[in-house]
C-alpha cells in the first residue's frame, strides 16, 4: 500500500497493488494478525486502491503521475463504496467540486 497507493500514484502501480490485494483476500493471507482483522485490513485496501484508480487525477493531497492536473468537469463527485455478499460494490456519484477556492479569497 504504500509503495503502490501512497500519496504518489499511477495507474500502473495501482493495477499492481489491486492484483496483489485480491490474491492475498482469495489466498487467506497469513500476515500475523487475527484473521478478521486481515479481511478488514485488506478490504480497506481493496477499496481505498480501487478508489483511487476510478479517479484518473490528482486532487488534493493524492498525485496521481500520469493525471497531475484535477478536472472537476469529468472527475468531482463521491465514490461510495459498501460490501455486499463480501464483495466490494463502488458507486460514482457526480457532484459540484467542494474544494474550490472561494472567489475574493486571499490566500
Amino acid at each position: 500500500m504504500t509503495d503502490l497507493v501512497g500519496v504518489l500514484r499511477n495507474e500502473a502501480g495501482l493495477r499492481e497493488a489491486l492484483g496483489a490485494l485480491g490474491t492475498l483476500l482469495d489466498d487467506g493471507a497469513e500476515v500475523g494478525v487475527p484473521a478478521w482483522e486481515t479481511t478488514n485490513l485488506l478490504q480497506v485496501s481493496l477499496a481505498l486502491a480501487g478508489a483511487a484508480l476510478a479517479r484518473p487525477e490528482t486532487r488534493g493531497s493524492h498525485w496521481r503521475e500520469d493525471h497531475p492536473e484535477r478536472d472537476d468537469i469529468a472527475c468531482a463527485g463521491h465514490h461510495d463504496v459498501t460490501l455486499v455478499d463480501r464483495r466490494l460494490h463502488r458507486e460514482f456519484r457526480r457532484s459540484p467540486a467542494t474544494d474550490t477556492e472561494l472567489e475574493g479569497a486571499t490566500p
